[in-house]
């Protein structure tokens, strides 16, 4: 279980960099690797593909540094805490905000992030492969959790309902991201309730349209603008 590090009591934290789990650490530590952030700072970072623990909440949490929301997931592992920090406005975000209707805390799960390019299925609008971002979840028994919410049984989330140009696209998107906080909120007994201005406009693309930007079942995929 766990990353198979030595026993720490302190709180691991944990961001996903291109698909795998990172862990910040220092320059000479054995296995890091390095990158530029967003501010051409290098950092260094322990690149996971997957963490086993026991599941303890999952919230939602405004960063007052970054502005932004993000989803917190709290791991245990015999005693070593991870929190797994993860965009609200990413892919991430949402493929796992799907799945959290789907999960029991206590449960043991495997939590394994992925991005690729799929070489089978293609970009209806572009016609390039298809990107794959998202996090798989499996329970102990290995069997995979589903989505809540589909395009053919959206179980409460906002749907498609006409045509709309990319202003419009991106506002529907924030109603989508706002409804998955208000889901991870009422998993974690809602006592993080996001307080997100409400977008002042109902207007939605058409099930094709969303269907072909999504590049999986529970996210909104590319836009093809």
């Amino acid at each position: 279980m766990g990353f198979g590090q030595e026993s720490n009591r302190n709180a691991t934290f944990v961001n996903i960099v291109g698909g795998k789990f990172a862990v910040k650490c220092n320059e000479d530590t054995p296995n890091a690797v390095s990158r530029k952030n967003k501010n051409e700072k290098v950092v260094w970072e322990l690149l996971h593909p997957d963490l086993t623990a026991t599941l303890k909440s999952v919230a939602c949490e405004k960063n007052e540094q970054l502005g932004s929301w993000q989803y917190k997931v709290t791991l245990d592992d015999c005693g070593d805490t991870y929190v797994l920090n993860i965009p609200c406005e990413s892919k991430y975000g949402d493929n796992l905000a799907c799945k959290v209707p789907n999960l029991k805390v206590n449960n043991v799960y495997t939590f394994k992030p992925y991005d690729f390019e799929d070489k089978v299925k293609k970009n209806n609008y572009t016609g390039k492969p298809m990107k794959q971002t998202g996090i798989s979840i499996t329970d102990a028994s290995k069997e995979k959790i589903a989505s809540a919410f589909t395009s053919e049984v959206p179980n409460g989330r906002p749907t498609p309902t006409e045509r709309m140009d990319e202003d419009e696209y991106k506002i529907f998107q924030l109603q989508v991201r706002k409804f998955y906080r208000k889901v991870v909120d009422e998993f974690n007994g809602g006592k993080n309730e996001s307080q997100v201005v409400k977008a002042q406009n109902n207007a939605s693309p058409t099930k094709e349209d969303v269907m072909a930007r999504n590049n999986q079942d529970n996210d909104l995929g590319d836009l093809p603008f």
